[in-house]
């Protein structure tokens, strides 16, 4: 094949780029710059401005789009992309002004801009005096469909060229002009074709390539525009795929190695290789290689068995193929051909001896040797008869290891194996036999006997035992396991008789014994499960529950999680009582499946479930009349406590006595509920009912919707002051509900507490101080005080406590940093502290908080009523005022008296400790002096003393 030239360029086009398996061809360099043409074509476009488009473009075309003629001119701005498949077609005559740094991306999808020799397609810049590089670029991306995009009689003018990356569109007569860059930039995975292109005016009037490897079929067939290499070199067809080496001498009777060669890494989950052979009698290879992910190379091994000259091959769907010649050159060699590589260990098994021909009259003594010895045994040698050419001796594994075994023979080349021997072992199939998986009582199930090695020859009989026959029967008592194979043929049956475990014994002889634990359990029995504790289920009249009701299949008690569905058949006893599904599934895996149920008349009744095979079970129905409840959008029940700034959400919800409180009732049917306000002081508190949270037109009426178990919300509007109310529930002139008394609040709250974070409610010790937290809110949050608030505080029964008659919380003060407020106990018992602000707007109501007093005693930290100290160490002891849930302090330090009933058996480190002001509690290290039990007693003024045993051990 001639290679065209052409003078000054360097261009081919419509000439296909092939890939050869062992060829390279470089292409010199092409560094030289080429003569940029100084034509500039004369455009009558009269000024080029944004605001004489008629049309602007900009952003993702991701829809079939048409640029007319009458939209022309059509101003693109910012970075243009076609995407998601969309076509783009451009009607001849179309003017296209690109703003400035705008662009254009076939991102994904076609372009159609097929002008006339009358009316070309212009793309040119929008700026009234253009310049190169005055816009961006036109670029084709790999999801370009090539077959559909064409530009033809198209002039593109003063951006920065077109870039074409893996795709190849169809350029006719399109010219290219004034750009700063090449006309055209171009990889080499792209095949763009076209005639009668031309460029002026560009950095390079030509069509840019990178240097790099042409490695698939590639078409360069641009006509008009010179092809430039910018530098360096461009590859054609570098191999894919190589055999190495390519020419390979080998001795018969050899196993040589060679290997595949792939120019890159192979991808994840590596490359198959298929081999062949010309001559695979006598040159053999495997049929596939495989080269690991991450690797280039694999090796592989080729046998050779006589004289011959083969050609290899190596081949892949997408790499290609790649060939290697192997002669075979020397004497011709024995071989060696065992029937297993690994023995089991006492067992015979046979070794075939072949020669590369029949053996001549007189026959061919061989003479065979094992090394190391001890190993295996064998004979010393045999004979091929005459007219034969192969022969089989036996050997057996006398010990655990591995030998090679050897044949050599006049005139032959000597042939040699690696084999191994260990211990035979027995395993019972299947599997879920081995992992003592249950089966049932009554059931059978098929085993057979598998081997860690190939049976020897004559085969393998294994015996077939169970250690409890009255638990799991077997039968047969043997199996036999053919020469060569695995596993056993024949089945045995094993026989589920009675619940408990059973081991499955196999032995042979010279073989180390296997066994399966085979559990037996009871059969499957179906139970009723639900969430209420009572021995039936209780149901609403007309509403369906869901959730809170469950038939679960069990064995022994325990749920059983089954490998296969179980269709359980329902109905109830009484259909005038209640409903339920016909059927319904446990699927694999699971145990149980929720059972709905319909209350369909007052009354009692029961509802039976049973399966195939599966023990019945029935539970006990009690069908009541549904009572309401009020409760908010979320189904939440009324507290009774709402703030003037919010409107209240209002949803009636069924209701369901002696029901579970998870149980959950629908109605089959819509439930139309009026509402109405009443006992509302003073009157007028509340505007009305609503449709909406804000704003909105009143609405007194709502809708229990099939399948809700709550009328969908309306809400009661903003109060006006401080007050309550009621609201009444009705359907169809008959009442249904009555609300709680809803009393509103102001927006803004005190909140009173016990400061401690482990306090349930607020206590304090007689004759200690305990602290209240008091916190600001705004509708029920917590907030920073907005404002400094002077409270008024009083104990209601004076005797019992005392509190400051005055506080302030500074504004912006932290609930989280809240003030404290001390109380000091008085007199045991019960009380209230309340707070207010006088004159406060924000802080009308009165708030309070209950008050324990409690006696004045200590409590130990820990909970045990006897310590245990050992001889020679000390224990920790600490006492505090007040319970852990209502922790009292002392405002002034308090003398503690430390003493032990028997100082020589248990003495305290120190005789007097000091509560410091402020703290709750104090200890004490306890020394054990000799075995023996004391009695440990801390007084202080004004407390109960507090004694705790304690036992010192050896």
């Amino acid at each position: 094949m001639q290679t065209p030239t052409v003078p000054g360029n360097f261009s081919l086009a419509e000439v296909p780029w092939l890939r050869t398996a062992r060829c390279r061809r470089i292409m010199s360099t092409m560094r030289s710059s080429m003569a940029m043409a100084g034509v500039v074509l004369g455009l009558s476009m009269g000024g080029l401005s944004d605001a004489a488009a008629a049309m602007m473009v900009s952003g993702v075309i991701s829809a079939d789009t048409v640029w007319s003629a009458a939209q022309s001119p059509v101003t693109v701005q910012g970075d243009v992309t076609v995407d998601q498949d969309a076509t783009l077609t451009v009607e001849p005559g179309v003017e296209v002004r690109m703003a400035a740094n705008a662009s254009f991306t076939l991102n994904r999808g076609a372009v159609v801009a097929v002008g006339t020799v009358e009316k070309p397609i212009v793309i040119s810049s929008a700026i009234a005096a253009p310049a190169p590089g005055s816009w961006g670029q036109w670029r084709f991306r790999q999801g370009t469909r090539s077959a559909q995009t064409r530009l033809e009689h198209v002039r593109i003018e003063y951006g920065s060229g077109v870039v074409i990356e893996k795709s190849s569109p169809t350029l006719d007569r399109v010219s290219i002009n004034h750009h700063r860059g090449p006309a055209i930039e171009m990889d080499l995975e792209s095949s763009p074709s076209g005639q009668s292109l031309s460029a002026a005016g560009n950095t390079l009037n030509a069509i840019v390539v990178p240097s790099g490897i042409v490695r698939g079929q590639v078409l360069w067939g641009l006509v008009g525009i010179p092809y430039l290499v910018r530098e360096g070199l461009v590859e054609i067809g570098q191999p894919s795929l190589t055999i190495e080496p390519e020419l390979l001498n080998v001795g018969a009777g050899t196993l040589t190695p060679m290997r595949v060669v792939l120019d890159a890494a192979a991808p994840a989950g590596g490359r198959l290789i298929a081999l062949s052979s010309s001559s695979s009698d006598a040159v053999k290879v495997p049929a596939t290689v495989t080269v690991a992910e991450g690797s280039s190379s694999a090796a592989f091994e080729v046998r050779a068995l006589g004289f011959t000259s083969a050609l290899l091959s190596a081949s892949h769907p997408e790499l290609g193929s790649a060939r290697a010649q192997v002669n075979v050159v020397s004497l011709p060699a024995l071989q060696l051909d065992p029937s297993v590589w690994s023995m089991a260990l006492g067992m015979p098994y046979g070794i075939t001896v072949r020669l590369p021909a029949a053996a001549p009259a007189g026959g061919i003594p061989i003479q065979l040797r094992a090394e190391p010895s001890g190993i295996f045994q064998l004979p010393a040698g045999i004979t091929v008869p005459a007219g034969q050419s192969q022969v089989q001796f036996v050997v057996q594994g006398l010990a655990h290891g591995s030998a090679r075994i050897s044949a050599q023979a006049q005139g032959l080349r000597a042939a040699s194996v690696d084999v191994e021997t260990s211990r035979m072992t027995l395993i019972l199939l299947p599997h879920e036999l081995r992992a003592s998986v249950p089966i049932v009582v009554g059931d059978a199930r098929e085993a057979s006997v598998a081997l860690s090695h190939r049976a020897p020859l004559g085969g393998l009989t294994v015996r077939i035992a169970s250690e409890a026959p009255n638990v799991v029967g077997v039968s047969p008592a043997e199996l036999v396991v053919a020469e060569g194979d695995y596993a056993s043929v024949g089945k045995a049956m094993l026989q589920a008789k009675a619940k408990g475990q059973a081991r499955v014994q196999l032995s042979a002889a010279n073989s180390q014994d296997g066994y399966a634990n085979v559990t037996v359990r009871s059969p499957t029995v179906l139970r009723w499960g639900f969430v209420d504790s009572q021995s039936a289920v209780v149901l609403g009249h007309q509403l369906r529950s869901v959730g809170g009701l469950w038939i679960e299949r069990t064995v022994d008690g325990e749920p059983d999680y089954g490998a296969e569905n179980l269709s359980v058949e329902l109905r109830c006893v009484s259909s005038a009582v209640c409903e339920v599904p016909s059927t319904l599934t446990i699927p694999s895996g699971r145990a149980s499946v929720e059972v709905t149920a319909i209350g369909v008349g007052l009354g009692v009744s029961e509802i039976e479930a049973k399966a195939a095979g599966v023990q019945a079970t029935k539970i006990g129905v009690h069908v009541v009349e549904p009572t309401f409840k009020f409760a908010d959008r979320y189904g939440t029940p009324w507290s009774g406590h709402r703030y003037m700034g919010l409107r209240q959400d209002l949803s009636l919800c069924f209701s369901v006595p002696a029901a579970h409180d998870h149980v959950r009732f629908v109605t089959d049917k819509p439930w139309s509920i009026d509402f109405d306000l009443s006992d509302q002081n003073p009157a007028g508190v509340v505007s009305g009912i609503y449709a909406q949270s804000s704003g909105g037109s009143s609405a007194a009426q709502s809708t229990i919707s099939p399948g809700m178990g709550c009328s969908s919300p309306l809400f009661v509007g903003e109060a006006s002051q401080m007050g309550r109310y009621r609201v009444n529930a009705s359907s169809a002139g008959i009442r249904l509900a009555q609300s709680a008394v809803q009393r509103i609040h102001a927006d803004r709250e005190l909140s009173l507490g016990a400061a401690c974070s482990d306090c349930i409610q607020f206590s304090v010790v007689k004759g200690f101080h305990a602290d209240i937290a008091v916190r600001t809110l705004h509708l029920g949050d917590y907030e920073d005080a907005p404002e400094t608030l002077t409270l008024k505080l009083r104990c209601v029964d004076a005797p019992i406590c005392s509190v400051p008659a005055e506080i302030t919380i500074p504004s912006g003060t932290s609930p989280w940093t809240p003030v404290r407020l001390p109380v000091l106990g008085l007199q045991e018992g019960t009380t209230t502290i309340e707070a207010s602000v006088p004159g406060s707007q924000r802080y009308p109501e009165v708030y309070s908080v209950a008050v324990s007093v409690a006696p004045p005693v200590w409590t130990f930290s820990s909970d045990d009523d006897t310590l245990t100290v050992p001889v020679g160490q000390s224990s920790y002891s600490q006492v505090c005022i007040g319970k852990w849930d209502g922790r009292s302090y002392a405002t002034a330090p308090v003398s503690v008296s430390v003493a032990s009933s028997k100082p020589e058996v248990l003495r305290p480190s120190v005789r007097t400790l000091s509560l410091a002001e402020g703290d709750s509690c104090v200890g004490v290290d306890l020394l054990g002096i000799a075995t023996g039990k004391a009695r440990v007693s801390f007084e202080a003024p004004g407390l109960t003393p507090a004694v705790i045993a304690v036992e010192v051990l050896p």
